[in-house]
């Protein structure tokens, strides 16, 4: 792969920060697309992949749609559509809580697991063998620290 500069054919910017900004940004969309080519192969988007992991992640315990807003990865997200289509396509369900009526429990369905036995391996495929030609552990942990100080 080419430099970022290479890539976007330019070297102008007003400092390194904000040519690090810029890469990030275009990284994300370059990443996103990889993940979009796997999980396309089976009629999810990356918001629903997010929500349906949540849900695997969550260890059965069902979880509110605010609780499903407050965690999820993106935050322009209509998460109440999203979870009217994953429920259309029968991959989550959701029901009245027992508890507080005003509130719906939102749980992954048994075809939810099974289709995400499926993806998890090709996404991983993607990306791991990919990361671990370029990128020590190392490196990828310099990483995560210097982007988490970014949002801090």
């Amino acid at each position: 792969m080419a430099s970022f500069k290479d890539e976007i054919k330019t070297d102008r910017f007003e400092n390194e920060q904000q040519m690090l900004v810029l890469n990030i940004i275009y990284t994300a969309d370059w990443l996103e697309q990889k993940l979009a080519k796997v999980l396309g192969r089976h009629k999810l988007t990356h918001p629903q992949f997010n929500i349906m992991m949540m849900l695997r992640l969550s260890f059965d315990k069902p979880l509110s749609v605010n609780e499903i807003k407050e965690r999820v990865l993106f935050k322009q997200t209509d998460v109440s559509r999203m979870i009217d289509r994953l429920v259309e396509k029968g991959y989550i369900s959701r029901e009245l809580c027992p508890d507080n009526r005003r509130k719906m429990d939102v749980r992954i369905s048994r075809t939810g697991i099974n289709l995400l036995k499926k993806v998890r391996p090709e996404i991983r495929e993607e990306f791991e063998s990919f990361f671990k030609e370029k990128i020590t552990e190392e490196e990828a942990l310099a990483a995560i620290r210097i982007i988490d100080k970014m949002r801090s």
